[in-house]
This record gives structure tokens, C-alpha cells and sequence, in this order.
């Protein structure tokens, strides 16, 4: 008996189903058996299948496409491993990954399943790397407890690979992985329903690689038939988190303890109200209507229910009044208006009410804002409807009683059938004459949506009187460009001049520089020459003086001789 049963589920993957083979094969770990259940292939993939030769490989054809319902019986009627691993025909293995799984739940017997970490490819086999996108980062790695796992799987869904999952057989039995009926979500249901029985982990390494078909060809794909497909489904898994203790209840929703009234606390109510106050899906809402709608019809819940949490007959018809979850009503019958009031430092966010107004079958609407105590107002602003292109005629506005003016602003056109809008923020400003405390505001009017073609119209004609706007601005820039230009070309000109007679200055400059420095050249040779008659005067005058007093001397010393 094999320690792993590998099931591999293909249908019309005659590209991929090879590479898919072979990297199931080329596991490190080898005591496995490969189970290869193809669902009526229209292609050639069962013909890849059976070329190969290798006695751990089983290979099953249904007889008639069957949707993938023969994805899980294939466990009970022909797995005998320990541990039960899944891929899909598209997907790939990485050599090392059943041994590193396997010696994980050897080691670990208080796991359930262990996962992989996973690398999203694209067609080709290439890295996905389109971001922004859902697969570039579906795949989480963090590791948590189970009842976390469970609460991330209520508020934010499915964040695990189905390819890259190994479970002890044993589960099938015990957390009932088996269902019929669920093509969209089948991993999903058997996470929560694992979750819900024992702890889950997941290997950091990426060793699976999970594929992006091109042109939405995944299940998972971005197709109405998928979301349509999903929330139906959705609604089935959603039952499940009933079937928790309510130890693993609480804790998957922290929320449910306002719902604990001593020693009593009704799972099924608080599940109810978590389903209806903390998501606006039609699936989560009608899930909990019904609910909600079984308690009342037993006597003894129906009393707990008004007893402890003053729930009645009458809340809950009231609740399906507002809780449209088969969306009857289409939302061009709602308007989701804002009333900006101005307290004295401008209207902003802060300063807001805000109202669902029902657009009657004539198009006739209505919405009151009752404001807080004490509000001195000196300009008010309405905001009947976001997102949409509306005509409004025969609008009413009191405040407190007294009728003011609304004046449309934006991109709006007065016509025969009302104040058309060619935004999809249609505003109004109501001016009150003074400074006044306004505790109630109600507005009325008519309405309806603007037909495609109408802003279409409109759009042309507004095209094609910005392009005469733009043709005559055009003209007139072309005219101040030749004015333009012809001042540059003046300019130009007179700079041309300047700079030459700048450049001749300069020259006469340096003439008269060269002339200086000659002159100075001059001037010192000059005072060289009379430095030397100087010293040639001096010493001239000096041999004089001393010839003279030696003739004086002599002369001296003839007379005295003579004597």
C-alpha cells in the first residue's frame, strides 16, 4: 500500500497535462501512487494519458462528462494511500514537494492538511506578473489557528491553493469532504469543513505552481456564469459555520458576544444578525432571513428570541422589507442623497446627512434630514444622487416648514422636461437669508435617469461646440504667436546691434588697453635711464669732491713746506 494517493483530475488540458505528469513523477519522494481521472476529454488528453508506461499510474475515463462530480468519489472507490494529494491537469508539482509534506505530517499528527506555498504562472508556464490583478496575490503564506482561518474564510474567502494540498485520508470520513452539486467552490467547502475538525498548515517554500489561463479559462475565472455559479454555491458553504461548537463559533466571530445574555446565548440568532448587519451579499442576507425565519416558527426560540434579545414577529417583517436579497427593485429606483449643511466654516464632510430616497414608479421622490439640535445654518447643498445622469424637475425644498429656492449648479441644462444633468454628480445649493438654527429639511421632487442616447447627443454637442471654442481660440493664439513673433524677430534684432556695438567697444577697449600698457612700458624705462644718470651723477660728483680735496690738500702742503 502506497504511504500517498496522488489524484489528478484532468479535462481538455492536452497542452498541459504532460508537464503535469512529469512533474508528479519526478518526485523526490517516490512511495506514491498516481490516480488519473480524466472527465471525457474532447481532446487528446486521454491519449497523452495512456502512452504512459509506469505502474504506479492508474488512469480512469468517465464514460460522460460529469462536471468534475467523479473529482472526489475517485478517494473512496481507488485511493489507498495514508495521505491524499490533489492536482488539477494545468497545474505543476516542484520535485521536492510530497517529500516535504509528508515528513511534515509525520511529524506533526495534531495536522490535518498541509499546504504549499505557491508560485502563479501564466499560460506559457511563464511568471505571472500582471498586478492589480486577483491571482497576483490570492495565495497567502501565514500560518493561524484554525477558527482564524475559518474567520478569514467568512470575511474574506478563499486564500489557498487546492494543487498544492496533502490531507490525512482519514479526513474524508470524519470532516465528510464529499459533495455532490459544487463545481465553483469544492476546495473551499472542504477548507471550512476541515478547518472546523482539525488545524491546517502551510509550507513557506512555493513548491507548486498554480497556472493563469488566458482568455478566463480557470474556474475561478472572471465570467458572470462564475459569479452567478458563486453565489449560490456560497450560500450552501455558508451553513456550514452553523455546524461549529459555540466555543469555535465566538471565536471565529468575535462580534457574536453582544449576543451572549448570561448563560444563554442562541448561536443561530447571532449568526443570523452577523449574516444581515456585516455584509450586503443577497447570499449572506437571505442565509440570514431564513435563519431567522426558522426560529420564529418555533415556539420556544420564537419566545427566547423577544424574551432575551427583543427580537419580534414584527422586526423581522420589517427586515424583509429592506433587505431586497433577489434585487427586485433595480437601483435606478434608489437614490442615495446627501445633505451638506454650512456652519460657518464651509460645507465638508463632516457636516452631512445622509438618506436613501425610493423613486416612485411616476418618478416621483421624497427624502427628510432631520439635522442635529442647535445647528446654525447659512447655506445648504443637495446632492440628490452620485453616479448617475438625472433630470429633475418640480423639485421642493422646506426648510422647517418654509419653502426655499434650489438652485442647480454643474453642467446642467434647463429643457422642456426638467433640469437635465450631463454629470453624474448632480448638485443643488439652497441660500437661506440669514444665519438660522434649521432642524428639519425636506425635499421633494420628480425625477428620472437620462437616457443613454440623450448624454450621448448631449456629449456630441458639447464636442462640437468645445471644438468651435477651441477652433476660434486657436485662431486667436495663432494671432498672438505672429504678434509674438514679430516682437522676437525686433528683439532679435535690436540684441544683434547691441551686441556689435558691444563687441566694437570692446575692441577699442583693448586698443586702448595695448596703448596704456606700452605707454607704461615707456614711462619705465624712462625712470630706468634717469635711475642710472642718477648714480652716475652721484658718483661723478663724488670722484669730484675727492679730486678737490686732494688738490686742496696738496696745495696746503705746499705752502706749508715752503714755509
Amino acid at each position: 500500500m502506497p504511504k500517498v494517493t496522488v489524484l489528478l483530475f484532468s479535462y481538455n488540458h492536452e497542452k498541459f497535462i504532460r508537464a503535469c505528469m512529469d512533474s508528479v513523477l519526478a518526485q523526490t519522494f517516490r512511495d506514491f501512487e498516481l490516480i488519473v481521472i480524466d472527465d471525457c476529454s474532447n481532446d487528446a488528453t486521454w491519449e497523452i494519458v495512456q502512452t504512459y508506461d509506469d505502474p504506479r499510474i492508474q488512469c480512469i475515463r468517465t464514460p460522460r462528462n460529469t462536471a468534475a462530480e467523479w473529482m472526489y468519489d475517485g478517494i473512496d472507490r481507488f485511493g489507498t494511500g495514508e495521505y491524499i494529494a490533489v492536482q488539477n491537469s494545468d497545474d505543476l508539482w516542484l520535485p521536492g514537494k510530497l517529500q516535504t509534506q509528508v515528513e511534515y505530517l509525520d511529524s506533526h499528527p495534531e495536522c490535518g492538511a498541509v499546504f504549499t506555498g505557491a508560485q502563479v504562472i501564466g499560460e506559457t508556464g511563464e511568471p505571472y506578473e500582471k498586478e492589480n490583478r486577483f491571482y497576483s496575490s490570492v495565495f497567502r503564506t501565514e500560518n493561524k489557528d484554525r477558527t482564524q482561518w475559518l474567520h478569514e474564510f467568512f470575511y474574506e474567502g478563499n486564500s489557498l491553493c487546492a494543487s498544492s494540498v496533502m490531507m490525512r485520508r482519514s479526513l474524508f470520513g470524519q470532516a465528510d469532504l464529499k459533495q455532490h452539486g459544487i463545481f465553483s467552490v469544492p476546495d473551499f467547502l472542504q477548507w471550512v469543513r476541515v478547518c472546523s475538525e482539525t488545524q491546517i498548515h502551510i509550507l513557506p517554500e512555493k513548491l507548486s505552481c498554480y497556472r493563469v489561463r488566458d482568455a478566463e479559462k480557470n474556474i475561478s475565472a472572471d465570467t458572470p456564469q462564475g459569479h452567478i455559479r458563486f453565489a449560490f454555491e456560497n450560500f450552501i458553504l455558508l451553513q456550514e459555520f452553523l455546524k461549529l461548537s459555540d466555543e469555535d463559533f465566538q471565536a471565529v466571530f468575535p462580534s457574536s458576544a453582544q449576543y451572549v445574555r448570561g448563560d444563554v446565548f442562541d448561536k443561530k440568532y447571532a449568526y443570523a444578525r452577523i449574516l444581515l448587519d456585516e455584509s450586503s451579499r443577497p447570499e449572506f442576507n437571505l442565509l440570514g432571513l431564513l435563519e431567522l425565519y426558522k426560529l420564529l416558527n418555533s415556539d420556544e426560540s420564537r419566545k427566547r428570541l423577544e424574551t432575551v434579545y427583543g427580537f419580534t414577529h414584527a422586526d423581522f417583517i420589517r427586515l424583509t422589507g429592506k433587505r431586497d436579497v433577489f434585487r427586485i427593485i433595480g437601483d435606478d429606483r434608489y437614490q442615495h442623497c446627501t445633505l451638506f449643511y454650512d456652519c460657518g466654516s464651509g460645507l465638508c464632510d463632516e457636516n452631512t446627512c445622509v438618506q436613501d430616497s425610493y423613486v416612485l414608479q411616476d418618478g416621483t421622490f421624497g427624502v427628510r434630514f432631520a439635522l442635529p439640535e442647535h445647528t446654525q445654518i447659512t447655506a445648504l447643498r443637495f446632492e440628490p444622487d452620485e453616479g448617475h445622469f438625472r433630470r429633475y424637475s418640480d423639485l421642493k425644498v422646506l426648510v422647517d416648514g418654509e419653502e426655499f429656492p434650489a438652485v442647480p449648479l454643474y453642467a446642467f441644462e434647463q429643457t422642456e422636461g426638467g433640469i437635465a444633468f450631463y454629470t453624474t454628480d448632480p448638485q443643488f445649493e439652497i441660500a437661506l437669508p440669514q444665519r438660522q438654527e434649521v432642524r428639519m429639511v425636506e425635499i421633494s421632487g420628480q425625477t428620472s435617469r437620462l437616457l443613454p442616447f440623450e448624454v450621448e447627443e448631449k456629449a456630441i454637442w458639447k464636442a462640437a461646440q468645445e471644438n468651435r471654442a477651441l477652433e476660434q481660440n486657436c485662431r486667436e493664439l495663432n494671432g498672438k504667436i505672429s504678434e509674438l513673433n514679430e516682437k522676437t524677430n525686433n528683439l532679435e534684432r535690436d540684441l544683434d546691434e547691441a551686441f556689435a556695438n558691444l563687441a566694437a567697444a570692446r575692441r577699442e577697449q583693448a586698443q586702448e588697453h595695448q596703448a596704456y600698457v606700452a605707454l607704461q612700458d615707456q614711462l619705465a624705462q624712462r625712470d630706468a635711464r634717469l635711475q642710472t644718470y642718477a648714480e652716475d651723477f652721484h658718483t661723478r660728483s663724488e670722484y669730484l669732491q675727492h679730486h678737490r680735496l686732494k688738490a686742496a690738500v696738496r696745495a696746503l702742503l705746499g705752502r706749508l713746506w715752503n714755509q
